[in-house]
């Protein structure tokens, strides 16, 4: 993608990629830990503890791939060009303090 537009039209579906994801990992109440690239990493039951936390990040990555089919319709009226994302979950113990 990057390849095929200008900088600022990666910049602004990025912006509008990055808002999605904060909007429904926000819904989950799962904390964005950091921004990383194209990615983002957060780290659900920290610093609130939520018995049904794998189930809400669950919930939040179906909700993120069911935004970005309405997304990815105006990327490709746009810039005529595919819009995709993986998503990935990963479960463990992580060490915290505030």
């Amino acid at each position: 993608m990057a390849d095929k537009l200008d900088p600022e039209e990666v910049y602004q579906i990025m912006d509008g990629c990055f808002k999605i994801l904060m909007d429904e990992i926000y819904q989950c109440e799962g904390p964005i830990n950091r921004f990383g690239g194209d990615g983002v990493i957060i780290l659900s039951g920290f610093p609130l503890v939520h018995e049904d936390y794998a189930q809400r990040v669950c919930y939040a990555a179906l909700s993120i791939q069911k935004a970005l089919v309405d997304f990815e319709i105006k990327i490709i009226k746009y810039f005529a060009m595919a819009f995709k994302m993986r998503i990935g979950l990963n479960s463990g113990s992580v060490i915290a303090a505030l």
